[in-house]
């Protein structure tokens, strides 16, 4: 950007900026509201959205060795439990 495009971009931002605080001071609200073609035009049908299907691929295997599970007892969201991981190993062509 040159100096001269990079003094117009900030005389437009403090314009804009005065005109929003002339229009806050005076009380002044603006919603804008889509013309009803244009809102029609910007929602696709349904049907001409193609459909992709997920793609996975195996990241890493792991293997968790668990302790007994531990009853913590009824919770406001219901009843808690908690399973210690004691040990264990993972492998994968992505790690």
């Amino acid at each position: 950007m040159t100096n001269t495009t990079i003094r117009a971009l900030a005389r437009s931002a403090a314009i804009g900026a005065a005109l929003v605080a002339a229009a806050l001071a005076t009380g002044c609200t603006a919603v804008a509201q889509p013309r009803p073609e244009t809102a029609q035009a910007a929602a696709p049908n349904p049907a001409s959205i193609p459909v992709v299907l997920p793609r996975t691929e195996l990241v890493y295997e792991a293997i968790a060795e668990l302790a007994p599970t531990l009853e913590l007892g009824v919770g406001p969201l219901g009843e808690r439990r908690m399973v210690p991981i004691t040990g264990g190993s993972f492998q994968g062509p992505r790690l």
